[in-house]
């Protein structure tokens, strides 16, 4: 099937004239997606967020920096705390029942209200 979007780049090595697949997607921070825990995770939601957009078309799923963040910056992720860690809001807690790691009963007690907004505050607890 042709690609009706297509962009052309001169390629340095062999001086050729290319075409490349042009393809869309989104930029959405992984707390941004819905959590029972006070903020979005690598956990379920993130792969309904992925099988969403592949249902729709897209191909790219673009993400903010994935550190640890500090609220002295407003935890913003362009600020985070380690350039090499990862931020341990982001591991899901159901992932970690799944695998064995913890018990239902150890995580149901972390559960906040769902919110549009991330409660750094909770998830912290």
């Amino acid at each position: 099937m042709p690609y009706l979007l297509q962009s052309v780049y001169l390629c340095e090595v062999c001086r050729e004239v290319r075409m490349i697949r042009r393809v869309s997607g989104i930029l959405l921070h992984v707390s941004s997606l819905p959590g029972a825990y006070g903020i979005g995770d690598l956990g379920p939601e993130a792969y309904r967020f992925a099988d969403f957009l592949a249902e729709a078309g897209q191909h790219l799923w673009q993400l903010l920096p994935l550190g640890p963040t500090d609220a002295a910056f407003g935890h913003s992720p362009y600020h985070p705390v380690s350039a090499f860690a990862g931020n341990p809001l982001l591991i899901s807690p159901e992932g970690l029942v799944s695998r064995g790691w913890l018990k239902k009963k150890e995580i149901a007690e972390h559960r906040v209200p769902l919110s549009s907004e991330v409660n750094f505050t909770g998830a912290n607890a």
